[in-house]
């Protein structure tokens, strides 16, 4: 006999907080595929975005969809200083740094491909 499971109302919410949570990881991947192909790595969101994938788009997010969002972007803004740190586009992609953060150089890459950043923090505060 099959026994019905009734979902509270916390489960249901968790549910849903869960699976908002993974739509943005998946809206553009694509984006992060090209980046991989590009450069030999997968970028944390916060290589594009202020603060977690779904986020509005920082200065490198902007200088790439005004590029084309294409592989050829890559190329086009490269050359160019996003976060404005002194360091180009692509030496801090070659550096494994940030180039949307300016708390990342080449000198001092940071955290930014740790995988927790790949969850906006406002989903990340509900769930320490």
């Amino acid at each position: 006999m099959l026994q019905r499971h009734r979902m509270t109302p916390f489960t249901a919410s968790v549910a849903g907080l869960m699976l908002l949570a993974s739509l943005p990881a998946q809206a553009e991947p694509a984006f992060a595929r090209q980046y991989k192909n590009q450069y030999g790595y997968m970028p944390s969101c916060n290589a594009c975005h202020k603060d977690g994938g779904g986020t509005p788009v920082n200065r490198y997010g902007q200088q790439f969809k005004d590029a084309g969002l294409n592989a050829g972007a890559f190329a086009a803004i490269a050359q160019l200083d996003a976060d404005g740190d002194g360091a180009r586009n692509g030496e801090e992609v070659a550096a494994r740094s940030n180039p949307g953060s300016d708390r990342s150089t080449p000198a001092a890459p940071g955290d930014w491909l740790d995988t927790s950043n790949l969850v906006p923090r406002a989903v990340r505060s509900l769930f320490p």
